[in-house]
């Protein structure tokens, strides 16, 4: 590191040689785009400023770490030595872990396993799932001992006097980890997936199908089995139906930090309005906030799956970052409010999709310093079979493939500033989604065979020529969501002059 930026970037992925699976990875300088490499500190939530080397005497930095790892799921290595390598590995970094800090080769000290002046092991524990801790690294910080005069020796010589010299040489260096720890990160999934256990991604449901399995195999006795099957089931219908509650209150918690952002500056704005006495700008805030307030209600909030516009999706979202566009300097474009297109969802859960997505893309469009930022959001029917909502911007694009961005605790910002669980997320309650619909009709097709939806006709379900209660037929009439035959479950429609 010199200056403001890294100059010379080196990772290097290498598997044990056990691990035939998996081909190590290299990434250097080349493959990163010159911002990515700026280094940076965050001075608020989603600000940074910059850091550079040359405020002080600190000189060139030079940041070589290894990092291994024991994850049980791919370390139950194949050859007989194996139990004394991860013992003899341990502790050799239980006593020589850590980050050291070097002056022309010689060591200063108490910096390493004794002294974690990254913060490693706290940032461990404040953030689940990521990072690492200070005795799985062997690292080293080496310093030109001419270069750097700012950085002051204490008198009993265990390390530096903390001064801002010190805390932008910290700074600089847990800027260039973080970008070492997200490739490692990436790195570990990819094993994971190659070598975990259970190739689904539920480990627990792949648990209870495993014993599922094991009772009908192994069982005799048909009561006890039927017994234990239909506990196990139970267990299956309640694990999901915690899970759901979870992602719901996980996506209220990251929404509730955008809400509150907006917020801010609306009441800030308003305080602003009446010590000028402009009446007509109280008015227009406050008209906003009473939107926002409203949007975050729809968005904590869960929603049944009828047929809707997908315009209201856009509209409640923007409502939402209305002045987040204007406060970035972001221009907003979208025919939402030409579009008449209509799908299956569930409103609530759609809008914190697309308030994920908005989020993401305000924030690397500002720490990207794109100039002529835009946002597009266009609702369109021309991927064939689907009413789609497409969000683009004009900012530096994903630099994760799909399938990594949607992995929770995967994320690029710097400073590990983001959760790593927007997206995923927003894929969770997507997949709720689909499923939902995709299985109720499976359910009715089961029964139905071909004819999963019938018609009504004189208030009668054309599937079993049964009639229909009065309240029943009122909401097929209104067609706001998805209504089933009560007799024989299949999904009811008014036919129109035309069909018939």
């Amino acid at each position: 590191m010199e200056e403001n930026k890294i100059v010379d970037f080196v990772y290097e992925f290498r598997p044990w040689d056990v691990l035939k699976k998996i081909e190590k990875r290299v990434k250097t300088t080349n493959d990163f785009k010159d911002y990515e490499l700026e280094l940076k500190k965050r001075v608020g939530r989603n600000k940074f400023e910059e850091i550079d080397l040359n405020d002080f005497k600190i000189g060139p930095v030079e940041l070589e770490i290894l990092i291994y790892d024991f994850d049980t799921s791919y370390m139950n290595f194949n050859f007989s030595n194996a139990v004394i390598e991860k013992s003899s590995l341990r502790e050799y970094l239980n006593e020589n872990g850590g980050v050291r800090v070097y002056r022309d080769g010689i060591r200063v000290y108490d910096y390493g396993i004794e002294h974690d002046w990254l913060g490693l092991d706290l940032r461990r524990v404040g953030r689940v799932g990521g990072n690492i801790s200070n005795n799985i690294v062997i690292g080293a910080v080496k310093l030109n001992r001419k270069a750097s005069t700012d950085l002051k020796e204490k008198t009993n010589r265990e390390g530096f006097v903390e001064n801002e010299a010190y805390s932008t040489l910290v700074e600089a260096v847990n800027f260039a980890l973080d970008k070492i720890v997200f490739e490692r990160n990436i790195d570990k999934e990819r094993l994971k997936e190659l070598y975990k256990k259970h190739k689904v991604s539920e480990p627990v449901l792949s648990d209870l199908e495993e014993v599922k399995e094991l009772v009908e195999k192994k069982i005799k006795d048909k009561d006890t089995k039927e017994d234990i099957i239909r506990y196990l089931e139970r267990i299956n219908k309640q694990y999901k139906e915690v899970k759901e509650v979870l992602i719901r209150s996980a996506n209220a918690g990251l929404n509730l930090s955008v809400v509150i952002h907006e917020i801010e500056k609306l009441i800030s704005g308003l305080a602003g309005a009446v010590k000028n006495e402009d009446f007509k700008r109280i008015k227009s805030i406050s008209e906003r906030l009473e939107k926002i307030i409203q949007s975050f209600n729809v968005m904590i909030k869960t929603s049944s799956i009828k047929e809707q516009k997908i315009s209201s999706i856009v509209k409640t979202a923007y409502d939402t970052f209305y002045f987040r566009f204007k406060d970035h300097n972001i221009e907003f474009l979208s025919n939402y409010k030409e579009c008449d297109l209509t799908a299956y969802f569930a409103k609530n859960e759609a809008v914190s999709v697309l308030a994920n997505l908005l989020d993401n893309s305000i924030f690397w469009l500002s720490y990207a310093k794109e100039e002529n930022r835009k946002i597009s959001v266009f609702l369109t029917d021309e991927i064939e079979g689907f009413s789609s909502i497409v969000v683009s911007d004009n900012g530096p694009g994903f630099s994760l493939s799909p399938e990594d961005a949607i992995r929770p605790f995967i994320t690029t910002k710097p400073h590990s500033i983001g959760s790593g669980l927007g997206l995923h997320i927003a894929d969770e309650l997507m997949k709720s989604m689909d499923s939902n619909i995709y299985k109720y009709y499976e359910k009715i097709k089961k029964w139905a065979g071909n004819s999963a939806v019938s018609p009504v006709r004189k208030q009668a379900c054309m599937g079993c020529y049964m009639k229909i209660n009065d309240k029943t037929y009122a909401d097929v009439i209104k067609a706001e969501e998805i209504v089933s035959c009560p007799h024989c479950g299949r999904v009811l429609y008014i036919e129109t002059e035309e069909t018939e």
